[in-house]
C-alpha cells in the first residue's frame, strides 16, 4: 500500500480534495530541501531519505546505519546546540568509549 493509499483511507470528504494535491507539495518542498542543504552546507552534510514512510524511530536508525562520522547525535527540532556544547557532548562520549 503507497503513503497516498493511506492518506486517502484516513481522510473523508473535503479532506480526500486536500490528499491528491499531497504528492506535489513533498515534491516541491524535496527540491527546495536538496538545494538548501547542498548550497548552506556544501557537502558537510547528506540528505537521507525513506524510500516510503516511516516512522521516527526508524527513520533515526536508518539514518544512523547511513552515517559516516564516529558520533551520531540525534536532536528534536526544537533543541538549539552550539559549538561548545557538542564538543562537550562529543568528548564525553569519547571518555565513555575509552573505559
Amino acid at each position: 500500500m503507497t503513503s497516498q493509499t493511506k492518506v486517502k483511507k484516513a481522510v473523508s470528504g473535503v479532506e480526500l480534495r486536500c490528499a491528491k494535491t499531497l504528492p506535489c507539495i513533498v515534491e516541491h518542498l524535496k527540491e527546495k530541501l536538496e538545494t538548501y542543504v547542498k548550497e548552506e552546507f556544501g557537502g558537510k552534510v547528506r540528505l537521507i531519505r525513506n524510500s516510503e514512510r516511516e516512522g521516527l524511530i526508524r527513520t533515526r536508525t536508518n539514518g544512523a546505519k547511513e552515517a559516516k562520522g564516529d558520533v551520531v547525535i540525534f536532536l528534536d527540532a526544537h533543541c538549539n546546540i552550539d559549538c561548545l556544547l557538542a564538543r562537550c557532548l562529543y568528548n564525553a562520549i569519547h571518555l565513555r568509549r575509552s573505559q
